[in-house]
C-alpha cells in the first residue's frame, strides 16, 4: 500500500482546489477536528475514496487555519491509529503567511473501516452513518458477498421432493439436468455447495426444514378487514417451494373468482358443451409473479418476515430491504430497468427453474398482467428497510363499468370513489397530478359512460358512482 507523502507546496493551483464542490468524493474542513476529520476519512474509505480540505471554508473561501510541523505529525499519527489505514496522499499547501491547505486523500479500504465502533459512507456530499438495519448487507457487499452465498455446518436433510420439483421445473433451461444425478453433484454444479459445505441458498431451497436455521425465512399472510381488524391469520414456513406454493393456495382462498362464458360461444355452442373461463379479483400469474419477487429479493439480513395483507379492495405485499443502490420506483416504473439482485444464487436457481426471468422484466411482466386485466397498475412504497407492493382488486365489477374502456386515470377516479364515496375537482388534480381542464374532460367522459353522476354546484359540486336505477 502507498505511504503517504507530506510537503509544501506554493500557492500556484490555489484556485483549483477552491473551485471544487463538496460532493462524494469531496469534503472541505474550516480547520481540523479529530472527530469529524477522522469520520469523514472513514467514510471517504467506506465508499469509493475521496478528498479531505482542511483549511477551506464551505463557501469556498480560505480559512485562518495553519498546522505546524508537530500537529500535523500528531494527525498523520492518528488516522494511522484510529482508522489503521494509510492515507494514499498527504500535501500541506502554503496558500498564505495566515493560511495553509491540508490535502488529505484517501483511498478506498480493503476491508469495512469503523471510526469509535461505528461504519460511515457518503452519501451526496456528506458522511453519514450506516443505520444497524443495513450494516450486515454492507458488510457483506464490501466482502464482496451475499447473504445466500455464506456456508456453513448445517445438520439437516435435503428434501428430495423438493430437488424433484427443481429438476421438473428447470428442463427447458437445463436439459442435460436429471432426477437420476447424485443430489451432491448437482448442488456443487449450482453452487449451493462450495467446498463440501452448504450455502445458506441450499439449505432455503433444498431442506425440509430451513427455519431450524432461518427463522426469519417465512412468510405471514392474513385477511383484513381493515387496517386493524383481522379475520385470518397463517404461518408458511418450508423451504422456498413449498412456501410458493402454500401462499398462492391461501390467496386464492382468500380472493374470489368468478366464471365467464365467451359471447361468441354462447351464439353457437350449447352451454352443457362451454368450458367456463376463470377470472379472479387479480390476475394468478401477477399474484405468482409478486410472491416471486418477495421470496427472491428480500432482506435475509433482516429478522423480519414476509408479511400479505389481503383486504376487501387490495392485496398489500411488503418485504424487508429497500430497493438496491441505484434502483428507483420510477425504474420500476419502466418497461426495461437494472436488474440489481440482492440474492444472486437465489435468484440464478430460481431463474432455472423458469419461475422469474433476468433483466429486470419480472416487475414489468406483474404490471403488465395488472393492465391486460383491466386493473390499476401495481403500486409501489419503498424505504430504507422495506419495499411494498399494493394490488388492487378489480373494483369495477359493476356490469356498466366493465364493459366500458377505462384510462388509468379514470381507474384513479373510480378507486378514490370507491374508497371515500365521492370525489371532487381538487381531489381529482392531487391522486392525477393533473389539471382543472383535465378533470373536466375526464369527469364529462365518466358521465357520459354512465359511471360517474355529478352532486351539487360551485364549489360544493362531487362526483358519485352512477347507483342503478339512477
Amino acid at each position: 500500500m502507498p505511504q503517504e507523502s507530506y510537503h509544501m507546496v506554493e500557492a500556484q493551483n490555489i484556485q483549483d482546489f477552491l473551485q471544487m464542490r463538496e460532493s462524494e468524493t469531496v469534503e472541505f474542513k474550516e480547520k481540523w477536528e479529530d472527530n469529524s476529520g477522522l469520520k469523514a476519512l472513514s467514510a471517504f474509505a467506506n465508499t469509493r475514496g475521496g478528498l479531505l480540505l482542511v483549511g477551506v471554508t464551505d463557501d469556498h473561501q480560505l480559512g485562518r487555519w495553519k498546522v505546524s510541523d508537530r500537529e500535523l505529525e500528531q494527525i498523520v499519527g492518528k488516522i494511522h491509529d484510529v482508522l489503521r489505514i494509510h492515507p494514499q496522499e498527504i500535501q500541506r499547501i502554503t496558500a498564505s503567511e495566515e493560511s495553509e491547505i491540508l490535502l488529505i486523500k484517501m483511498p478506498v479500504a480493503p476491508i469495512p473501516m469503523p471510526f469509535l465502533g461505528r461504519y460511515y459512507r457518503r452519501v451526496g456530499n456528506s458522511s453519514r452513518e450506516i443505520l444497524p438495519s443495513d450494516l450486515g448487507n454492507f458488510l457483506l457487499e464490501r466482502l464482496g458477498t451475499s447473504w445466500d452465498s455464506l456456508i456453513g455446518e448445517y445438520k439437516t436433510d435435503i428434501d428430495d421432493n423438493a430437488i424433484e420439483t427443481f429438476v421438473k421445473l428447470a428442463r427447458n433451461r437445463l436439459p442435460s439436468i436429471s432426477t437420476t444425478e447424485e443430489t451432491r453433484n448437482m448442488l456443487e454444479k449450482l453452487r449451493l455447495i462450495v467446498d463440501g459445505k452448504l450455502t445458506r441458498a441450499a439449505v432455503f431451497l433444498f431442506t425440509i426444514n430451513p427455519q431450524l436455521y432461518f427463522p426469519n425465512t417465512q412468510v405471514r399472510i392474513g385477511r383484513f378487514k381493515d387496517a386493524v381488524t383481522m379475520v385470518d391469520d397463517k404461518i408458511v414456513d418450508g423451504n422456498l417451494w413449498q412456501q410458493v406454493d402454500s401462499v398462492m393456495k391461501q390467496l386464492m382462498q382468500y380472493i374470489q373468482v368468478r366464471y365467464e362464458i365467451p359471447k361468441e360461444i354462447q351464439k353457437t355452442a350449447g352451454l352443457a358443451t362451454v368450458q367456463r373461463r376463470e377470472i379472479w379479483d387479480y390476475p394468478i400469474d401477477g399474484l405468482r409473479e409478486a410472491v416471486m419477487n418477495a421470496l427472491v429479493h428480500r432482506d435475509y439480513m433482516s429478522m423480519e418476515n414476509i408479511h400479505i395483507r389481503v383486504f376487501d379492495d387490495r392485496v398489500v405485499i411488503t418485504n424487508p430491504g429497500g430497493l438496491p443502490e441505484g434502483l428507483t420506483i420510477e425504474d420500476l416504473k419502466k418497461d426495461e430497468h437494472p436488474s440489481v439482485p440482492r440474492n444472486p444464487l437465489l435468484a440464478q436457481v430460481v431463474y432455472y427453474a423458469n419461475l422469474i426471468e433476468k433483466w429486470g422484466t419480472g416487475i414489468t411482466r406483474l404490471r403488465t398482467a395488472f393492465r391486460d386485466q383491466g386493473l390499476l397498475e401495481p403500486e409501489f412504497e419503498a424505504s430504507s428497510t422495506r419495499f411494498a407492493i399494493t394490488l388492487h382488486k378489480g373494483l369495477f365489477q359493476e356490469k356498466r363499468i366493465l364493459e366500458v374502456e377505462l384510462t388509468e386515470q379514470q381507474k384513479k377516479v373510480i378507486v378514490f370513489v370507491k374508497e371515500n364515496g365521492k370525489i371532487t375537482n381538487k381531489d381529482y388534480r392531487q391522486i392525477t397530478g393533473q389539471s382543472d381542464e383535465s378533470a373536466r374532460v375526464t369527469f364529462k367522459d365518466l358521465m357520459e359512460k354512465g359511471v360517474l353522476k355529478n352532486y351539487g354546484k360551485g364549489r360544493s359540486s362531487h362526483y358519485k358512482l352512477n347507483e342503478v336505477g339512477d
